[in-house]
């Protein structure tokens, strides 16, 4: 989403609004490594930047560390929409942010995913055996292992949860490996997380594969909450 938001802005130059990505971390150095190892995944002619506020942020701001991202509109010197994101939606918040960009350029438009340059060229995804809910669980424990600022300490801590309650729950086991082993052999690695969730995603690529078929038609619907 990151890319789509800064084409959108760049597209918006010749009213005046300006863009910056920052990004919190608490190892400057370790970020620095991740933004090398991604840049290509960074929005072209984008210099991204490391806040020397560490993973906190400028305390004027107010920021949340638990938040994947945050979209800061501002107009004359003030802040006139603070967006805080924890699963980032294309289809659901950049709409939002692009009509928070328009008003700070005087105009009451919600701009369409169209208008906003998003092409969906994909295929609905078929998860089979997983309903809402458990999709659900899955991004809201997953979140907090593939978050780029999150620290060694919150990762371990956050995949252990994930192992905890894989051991437990059938279809979540299954629905991590599937994300592990699609990441892992897709050669998309480096896109997610920091060196330590990447080391647990190439984990859980192998050792959370099913057993048997069987355990490919396993669910435990009923039992999904936390």
């Amino acid at each position: 989403m990151t890319r789509l938001l800064f084409n959108y802005a760049k597209s918006k130059e010749d009213e005046g609004l300006q863009r910056r990505l920052v990004f919190l971390s608490s190892d400057s150095t370790e970020t620095e490594a991740w933004l090398r190892r991604a840049r290509h995944a960074i929005p072209e002619d984008v210099a991204p930047m490391i806040s020397t506020d560490g993973i906190e942020g400028p305390g004027a701001y107010g920021l949340n560390r638990k938040m994947t991202m945050t979209i800061l509109v501002t107009a004359k010197d003030k802040v006139v929409a603070n967006i805080s994101l924890v699963q980032p939606s294309i289809q659901v918040d950049a709409p939002r942010v692009g009509r928070a960009i328009e008003m700070s350029l005087g105009h009451d438009h919600i701009p369409t995913l169209s208008e906003m340059g998003f092409k969906d060229r994909s295929q609905p995804a078929r998860r089979a055996n997983t309903t809402p809910e458990q999709e659900r669980i899955y991004r809201s424990m997953m979140s907090p292992v593939i978050a780029k600022t999150a620290t060694s300490k919150d990762v371990e801590l956050a995949a252990e949860e994930v192992e905890k309650y894989a051991a437990k729950h059938p279809w979540f086991k299954q629905r991590v490996h599937k994300a592990a082993n699609l990441i892992v052999g897709g050669g998309k690695l480096s896109n997610y997380g920091t060196d330590t969730a990447q080391r647990y995603l190439v984990k859980w690529a192998k050792t959370l594969a099913p057993e048997s078929p069987d355990d490919l038609s396993k669910t435990d619907s009923g039992e999904t909450e936390r």
